[in-house]
This record gives C-alpha cells, sequence and structure tokens, in this order.
C-alpha cells in the first residue's frame, strides 16, 4: 500500500461525506452487487427457508422447547438438538455470505483507486481470500469473546478496533493477528469515528431486519408464497447490508489515508521480519 500518494491523494471526510460516497458507489457499482448478490444471497436464502425452515418447522421446535417442563425429557433433548442443528447451519449460510462481502469490499477499494475490477473478478478474488477471512474472524471472535469475560469493557474495546480485521483481509492480503493488529493501528486513532459509525450500522441492521418481520406478519398468504415472500426479504435484506459494507470500506480505507505514513511503513516492515 503506497501510504504516501494516498495521504496526498484523499482527504479526511465527514460522517456525511462517507454516507453520501458510499451511496455513489453502491449506486454506480450496482449490477455488479447485484449479480454477486444473486450468486451467494438468494441461494442461502433459498436454502434457509425451503431446507430448514420448512422442513425443521423453528417455530413449533421453539414453542415445545418455551413449554419446559410440560414437554417430555426425550422430546425436550429431540427439539433441543434440531434448534442446534437450525443454528450451525445458518452459522455457516452466514459464512459463506461473507464471500459476498468481500467481493463488495473489493469493488468499494476499486471505484476509491479508479481501478477497473469486473463482478467475475471481485467475486474470485473473494474466493480466494475467504478461508484467511474465516480464520482472522475466528480469531477475532475468540478474543472478543475473551475480552468479554474480563469486565466487558476490554471485549467492546477489541470488539470496536479490531473490527475492520475482515475489511484488511479483502483489502491487503493480511489475515489472522497482522490484520487484527492493523485494524487496531489504523481504529485506535479515530476510535471515536470507528465507534459512531457501529452504531449508526448496528442500529440499522437491526431496525431493517424488524421491519421486514413486521411487515410480514400481516401477510396471510398460502406456505408456497409465504416462502417465496420469506426469500425475497432475506434477499433484500443482505442487499441492503452491501451498503454498509461499503460503508465501513470507505470510512477504512479513510482513516488509514490519515495514519502517519511512516508508522504504517514500520508495520509492514515488522510484518515482512514476521514473514
Amino acid at each position: 500500500m503506497d501510504t504516501k500518494e494516498n495521504s496526498q491523494t484523499y482527504k479526511k471526510k465527514t460522517f456525511l461525506e462517507i454516507i453520501l460516497l458510499s451511496f455513489k458507489i453502491y449506486k454506480k457499482n450496482f449490477l455488479s452487487i447485484l449479480i454477486i448478490g444473486l450468486s451467494v444471497f438468494l441461494p442461502v436464502a433459498a436454502i434457509q427457508v425451503y431446507m430448514l425452515d420448512t422442513s425443521l418447522d423453528l417455530d413449533y421446535i421453539l414453542e415445545m422447547l418455551q413449554k419446559g417442563s410440560d414437554v417430555s425429557a426425550s422430546l425436550q433433548s429431540s427439539l433441543m438438538s434440531k434448534y442446534l442443528l437450525y443454528m450451525l447451519v445458518i452459522i455457516g449460510l452466514s459464512l459463506i455470505t461473507i464471500i459476498a462481502n468481500i467481493a463488495v469490499m473489493k469493488i468499494t477499494k476499486a471505484h476509491i483507486k479508479e481501478e477497473r475490477i469486473t463482478p467475475f473478478d471481485a467475486f474470485n478474488e473473494a474466493i480466494i481470500v475467504w478461508p484467511k477471512a474465516l480464520a482472522t474472524l475466528f480469531l477475532y471472535s475468540l478474543l472478543v469473546i475473551s475480552g468479554l469475560f474480563f469486565f466487558i469493557i476490554p471485549g467492546i474495546y477489541i470488539y470496536i478496533v479490531m473490527f475492520c480485521s475482515t475489511t484488511v483481509v479483502a483489502l491487503t492480503g493480511l489475515w489472522g493477528r497482522k490484520a487484527m493488529a492493523y485494524s487496531s493501528l489504523v481504529s485506535t486513532q479515530n476510535i471515536g469515528k470507528v465507534f459512531s459509525f457501529l452504531v449508526f450500522i448496528i442500529a440499522f441492521q437491526t431496525i431493517i431486519p424488524m421491519l421486514f418481520d413486521e411487515l410480514i406478519s400481516f401477510i396471510n398468504l398460502s406456505k408456497v408464497w409465504m416462502n417465496l415472500i420469506n426469500i425475497t426479504a432475506i434477499t433484500l435484506n443482505d442487499f441492503i447490508s452491501t451498503y454498509f459494507i461499503i460503508m465501513m470500506t470507505v470510512l477504512f480505507i479513510n482513516l488509514s489515508e490519515g495514519v502517519n505514513p511512516e508508522t504504517i511503513k514500520k508495520f509492514f516492515e515488522k510484518k515482512e521480519k514476521l514473514d
């Protein structure tokens, strides 16, 4: 990463400027994002609705588990096993969507650097670094959980400063502790701004699915149509989430340009020695 050139090219952007630039990137690259999204989000949503929600009947499982002592121990054990299976598959599906998220990060980077990248190139590059992203996410999650056990505050701090670790994997190729260290290097110098964006993004990503669920609750159609509506809602929610992926990528690139070039140079020199 040529930090000197980038520091001359980019200026520190305001909250509003990052939001508007993210929307511009989303709009200009919508076709690429659509292709990537339909390749990942739609199949994942279909699997979730048709293979999980329908076959496992989650509503029935949760209803029975809530009855507690009114349900026999053997039935409780069976239902709990099905529920755990459901959660494991859901986690697995969410890990697959990371491929699309990384591809969107690469499209964002290419747009900012005024480089050309096709959705197929972005997708292929995303698949290549996906295992590294998963390993980094696993280490990051372990650190956050460990931190939460120590009076909560350390876990929250780690969550904030290392939140962009997966973004670092997509943008630089670093992974594991190096990606987390680089995310921390950039974020600790701008922790207030990173925290503000996280609150903004988490709020919207919590509210939007709730709105979808509320709207769907008013619809009463056949099971086939309800399944199609649920697939559409899940896919739309994932598409909307890509805007926030773009936003965090724009934020991280912009903040990294504000870090002292010598600091970043020393970081990469240290990384080369470790390699």
